[in-house]
């Protein structure tokens, strides 16, 4: 019980030294700005039309498979379906949040790996580090403490930017 305390402790120590970062602030603020330039672009793209947007093998016409059946392997032909009633405005937003996604998902492990080494290396320079050695508790507290933190303060930056355009989605989508 007094181990689960002490790590709830160093915790909350890491996360006020996160929260402090310079580098936790601007990215906060690149991804603010990466959700209000694809939140722009996602408006943009609902008002394209959805027919001049030609996706996978439809672009290409007709794809000669030469004497194999693609029956063989499972594919069949897929007909067009054409409804009328079909919601054109879902397809530019689809879109657009599939890049932001994407784009996402290639950022969040290098800006961890940037906040993760410079904690780490901040701890060494100013001596935390040997102060942690002293006590007698295992070094994989430090780490525990290390990612938890890390894991809250980017949880933080990504819906702090992310939360702020999707209130302006919420309620310019239900204006509309």
């Amino acid at each position: 019980m007094n181990n689960c305390k002490t790590l709830l402790q160093m915790i909350r120590h890491e996360l006020r030294l996160s929260f402090r970062s310079k580098w936790l602030l601007n990215f906060t603020i690149l991804f603010t700005i990466l959700a209000a330039l694809f939140y722009f672009y996602g408006i943009r793209s609902i008002t394209t039309d959805p027919v001049d947007i030609k996706y996978g093998l439809d672009s290409v016409g007709v794809v000669d498979t030469g004497t194999v059946d693609p029956s063989y392997f499972g594919l069949e032909e897929i007909s067009p379906v054409n409804d009328e009633k079909e919601d054109t405005h879902s397809v530019g937003y689809n879109r657009a949040i599939a890049m932001l996604m994407n784009l996402s998902l290639w950022l969040i492990p290098i800006i961890s790996l940037i906040l993760g080494a410079n904690s780490i290396i901040a701890d060494k320079e100013g001596g935390r580090l040997a102060l942690y050695r002293t006590y007698q508790m295992p070094y994989s507290y430090y780490l525990l403490s290390k990612f938890f933190a890390l894991s809250i303060s980017l949880i933080a930056c990504l819906g702090l930017s992310y939360g702020v355009f999707g209130i302006i989605l919420s309620i310019t989508v239900n204006l509309a």
